[in-house]
């Protein structure tokens, strides 16, 4: 399965492979600048976008490219907002603990910035 591209011009469908991650992040780096906010946000936003599709590859349809990732950007009220659906198997995050965040940055530099800004956009969805 191919990448199905834009459908309308705020929704991207993928298929569940790695192989189209490059076109996750310019879909939502072009969606971020076409709503007027600053570039260099629009790239954290980007990578929290890519590392959620990552997981749902990796997670939700364990590596399997047979299965597809629907991502809809929206904007109300000066908030942009990213709503990723697939059909993989799920969990219940609040079931999973609180990342240690300090271990983190201390196994790596700079795991607690990149950390953050997912718990973030998780919590923010």
């Amino acid at each position: 399965m191919k990448t199905k591209g834009n459908i309308p011009n705020n929704e991207l469908m993928i298929n569940s492979s790695t192989d189209h991650l490059s076109d996750v992040r310019s879909f939502i780096t072009a969606s971020w600048l076409s709503y007027g906010y600053e570039p260099r946000e629009g790239i954290k936003v980007a990578l929290s976008v890519d590392e959620a599709c990552t997981n749902i590859i990796k997670h939700a349809y364990h590596n399997s490219v047979d299965g597809t990732i629907k991502i809809k950007i929206d904007n109300q009220k000066n908030k942009f907002i990213v709503k990723i659906t697939d059909k993989g198997s799920h969990f219940d995050p609040n079931q999973v603990p609180d990342p240690d965040i300090a271990g983190l940055q201390k196994k790596r530099k700079g795991g607690e910035e990149r950390m953050e800004s997912i718990n973030q956009s998780i919590n923010d969805q």
